[in-house]
């Protein structure tokens, strides 16, 4: 079985090369971008089945990120695990138009990281293709 493909937008790089790390370890395909319209590219260059966003970052912002994934038909119902330092900060409405479930709140633990990303990336292959070309054909 071919691993699970995830998308990390995170700003911060240090904290990106450990989540980039420990999703690697755990056996995730992992691309890493630092803002939101990096990421966005990398989805349309080869689809994932989870990203994994900050809330802020320069340009375009997780919260846009996610607006942005939700308004493409293909990709609307892609899981995304938010991390946030301001996780409780956002309004619970914005996180329910988005679809964020939850908010993975900074700092948090490795473990914690992984099994999220896993469940995601589990219930995405269980209810969906994973990939445009298993969609077109």
């Amino acid at each position: 079985m071919k691993p699970y493909r995830v998308i990390v937008a995170e700003d911060n790089r240090v904290l990106q090369d450990v989540i980039r790390f420990n999703l690697a370890r755990a056996g995730f395909e992992v691309r890493t971008a630092v803002e939101g319209a990096q990421a966005l590219r990398l989805l349309e260059e080869q689809p994932a089945d989870v990203i994994v966003t900050d809330c802020q970052m320069p340009g375009m912002s997780g919260l846009e990120l996610c607006a942005a994934i939700r308004s493409h038909a293909i990709y609307s119902n892609l899981p995304i695990l938010f991390c946030s330092a301001k996780g409780l900060e956002i309004e619970p409405e914005t996180l329910e138009k988005l679809r964020l479930p939850e908010v993975l709140c900074k700092p948090f633990s490795p473990r914690s990281l992984v099994e999220k990303v896993q469940a995601l990336a589990e219930s995405r292959s269980e209810s969906a293709p994973s990939t445009v070309t298993e969609l077109v054909h």
